[in-house]
């Protein structure tokens, strides 16, 4: 399977497309970049047995005060479950450990890929009114790149998350591959990096497989990619966008 990224090439962002290609590097942004408010949203829930209640609150004081002896832990436990217990249907607590889970989630670098070359939407959105680039990756699971990718579901709810019975990764997870249907267009796959975060990652040069031009790509900027490539040392296949004679669709033909 080959996952794509669409680019624009315009003046603003083609020093960084091109870079995509001359330095092997894709940017993974923050969550807060991103043009949906709606990201990193969930349902909180807090319900559970007093055992599992228990574990709760022993886990959150060993990451907030890992140098407390165990008579100190306890103490602090004590006193947490005594302040929950009074609060613990509010929203109070559950808008708290959202927020610190939020935060936490708001960190991680994010790299958003498609699996569908030819939507005429994304190319007019990401790729400037279809005069940009659409680069296709190997996104096999054998690939130690591109293979990390997660598919996003989407969904009219938020995705529910017990804070109690369920971990910061399950947390992590429902929240940044959880989107609104309407953007199930889309198709989305998306690599996270949970402990570096945002930033520029390299890729091999043998990962990219396509480059797809648009149907208002400037032949000089087809020319100026193709010519990058070559530099580069990377062969993919390259291919022209033209429109569909008796349906709104794009078709493409190899160049």
């Amino acid at each position: 399977m080959l996952l794509y990224r669409y680019r624009s090439l315009d003046q603003t962002s083609r020093k960084n497309t091109m870079n995509i290609i001359k330095e092997q590097s894709l940017y993974f942004a923050t969550p807060d970049q991103f043009n949906d408010p709606f990201e990193c949203r969930a349902a909180i829930e807090l319900s559970s047995s007093k055992k599992e209640f228990s574990e709760y609150l022993r886990d959150i004081t060993r990451r907030q005060a890992p140098g407390l002896n165990r008579s100190a832990r306890r103490n602090l436990e004590s006193k947490m479950r005594r302040e929950n217990r009074q609060e613990a249907s509010s929203e109070k607590v559950a808008k708290a450990v959202e927020d610190e889970y939020r935060e936490l989630a708001g960190k991680c670098g994010i790299l958003c890929l498609s699996e569908d070359y030819a939507n005429i939407l994304m190319w007019a959105h990401y790729a400037k009114d279809h005069t940009g680039v659409c680069f296709g990756f190997d996104g096999s699971e054998s690939n130690p790149f591109f293979g990390r990718s997660l598919r996003v579901e989407y969904s009219n709810d938020y995705p529910i998350i017990n804070l109690v019975k369920e971990d910061r990764q399950s947390y992590y997870i429902k929240c940044l591959l959880t989107k609104s249907y309407d953007w199930h267009y889309e198709k989305e796959w998306r690599i996270v990096e949970h402990k570096n975060g945002k930033g520029v990652y390299k890729f091999h040069k043998d990962d990219l497989k396509e480059v797809r031009f648009g149907i208002n790509t400037d032949t000089q900027d087809i020319q100026d990619v193709r010519n990058s490539c070559i530099e580069a040392g990377m062969t993919p296949k390259f291919y022209k966008a033209i429109r569909g004679q008796r349906e709104f669709k794009l078709n493409f033909i190899e160049i």
